[in-house]
């Protein structure tokens, strides 16, 4: 019962952030716009110290609002996995985690080791914690007990079409509280903001183009990235990729589908476990 809950409370989270972070990208017959103003953004200075693991971490100051390119910053945690023989070095690969909400520090810690041995050999490894989760300014629009709250009312057992609707109000309400409790960050978390960030910090790490791999929701931030700075774009590899559109346009409906299965498989197990204990 408790792991009904915890899903219906996740997907609901997850559709809301979608709405907060699911900018979408430029249209296909308008150009790049890139400075959003007449200004371009200063390239971060990076100064790397060790980390434990073989890592390096760093922070980039990159501009809150790229619209005033030279106005506020907000701090991004950094991590790097160096090459061990910089003779056969080809590059940096960003390594960018689904969510929306993982961070990209944890990714590139956790990943490095499952990585092939041709990519370690050839290519520093690279993430960052986007711009509003775990240490790049986290945004927080329930505190612990209130998640806890919401997890414990999620009804256990309702029709899909019911459990759905209630997932989406559970959203609304969330979303509610993070435009009271982080509105003066939440205009700066959208998607566009995290590619003009990669984009920033590729030039800060000295790289011409961008290779990268996105995974889940990561995907659709390198969608993002490719459809803003198409002639950056070394090599990306989308990994559980989105219809950009629909996904930007129609966040909920978009989730209902993934929500429904989702919820289908949860009961087909627990239903077994209840047959088979």
């Amino acid at each position: 019962m408790a792991s009904r809950r915890v899903l219906r409370l996740l997907v609901a989270a997850v559709t809301v952030v979608t709405l907060i972070m699911g900018v979408p990208p430029a249209r296909a017959d308008e150009p790049p716009r890139w400075p959003l103003s007449g200004k371009v953004p200063p390239i971060p200075s990076l100064a790397w110290t060790p980390c434990g693991d073989g890592f390096d971490c760093a922070t980039a100051l990159v501009p809150l609002d790229y619209r005033r390119p030279t106005g506020p910053t907000i701090p991004l945690a950094l991590i790097r996995r160096q090459v061990a023989d910089p003779a056969q070095r080809n590059g940096i690969l960003f390594l960018q985690p689904g969510g929306p909400g993982n961070s990209g520090v944890s990714f590139v810690r956790n990943s490095y080791a499952d990585l092939p041995e041709r990519l370690r050999d050839r290519f520093d490894v690279f993430g960052f914690d986007v711009r509003g989760v775990g240490a790049s300014g986290q945004l927080q629009c329930w505190n612990d007990a209130e998640y806890s709250q919401a997890v414990s009312a999620a009804l256990g057992r309702p029709a899909p079409a019911t459990g759905f609707k209630q997932a989406v109000r559970q959203a609304q309400d969330f979303n509610a509280a993070c435009r009271t409790n982080a509105a003066e960050l939440l205009p700066y978390v959208g998607t566009g903001y995290v590619a003009r960030d990669i984009d920033l910090l590729r030039q800060a790490l000295g790289e011409r183009e961008l290779t990268f791999y996105g995974r889940s929701f990561g995907s659709y931030i390198g969608t993002v990235y490719a459809d803003l700075f198409p002639e950056r774009v070394r090599a990306v590899v989308l990994d559980g990729g989105y219809d950009p559109r629909r996904y930007a346009d129609q966040p909920y409906a978009y989730d209902r589908t993934q929500f429904v299965a989702l919820d289908a498989a949860v009961e087909r197990f627990l239903s077994w476990c209840a047959r088979t204990p």
